[in-house]
């Protein structure tokens, strides 16, 4: 009987032995780090490529519809947001025709944070100038992370309605926005 009672206890301690020692064991705690990768957001969106507006024939500055232009950006310090046209409105088949363009802005919308603001609310060309000036600018800036929505309003004036050319005359408007 001694000799089986050798055996068996032989054989449990070689099972203990032979079991793996860090599994009997646990950590209490254990960490995982997630992240998540946040690219920028910096753009401006306007509502459409041409906006049309039809001319009554009379004197006075015409004013198209304010265009509603969303500006977004995630950058900590703000950003810059220009509207700006270098030329006149010329018309479209008689390109030396020209009247003066005048630009308005006005922030209708803005996230708290951001705090966006009008610097430059309006200016207008003067190509009739003695040294034309055929760029107008206007700007809004922010100075956090945030969007806005913003009214755009774009002036055809007129002046002499007795030399006003029929026909199209167009100017194109370039929206800009920089991180600051």
């Amino acid at each position: 009987m001694l000799r089986n009672s050798r055996a068996i206890g032989f054989l449990i301690v070689a099972a203990v032995s032979v079991w793996p020692t860090n599994t009997l064991r646990a950590d209490t705690t254990a960490t995982t780090e997630f992240c998540v990768t946040v690219g920028t957001a910096l753009s401006v969106i306007a509502p459409v490529a041409t906006v049309p507006l039809t001319h009554d024939g009379l004197s006075g500055i015409k004013e198209f519809a304010p265009a509603v232009m969303t500006v977004i950006s995630n950058d900590v310090d703000g950003a810059t947001c220009t509207f700006e046209t270098t030329t006149a409105m010329v018309h479209q088949t008689l390109p030396l025709e020209k009247r003066d363009i005048g630009l308005s802005l006005a922030v209708l919308t803005t996230d708290p944070a951001a705090a966006w603001a009008v610097t430059a609310a309006t200016d207008q060309t003067d190509f009739g100038n003695l040294i034309p000036d055929e760029t107008a600018t206007v700007v809004a800036e922010s100075t956090g992370p945030g969007n806005a929505t913003l009214a755009l309003v774009i002036s055809f004036i007129t002046g002499d309605e007795s030399t006003l050319i029929p026909g199209d005359y167009c100017a194109t408007i370039t929206a800009t926005i920089t991180a600051k």
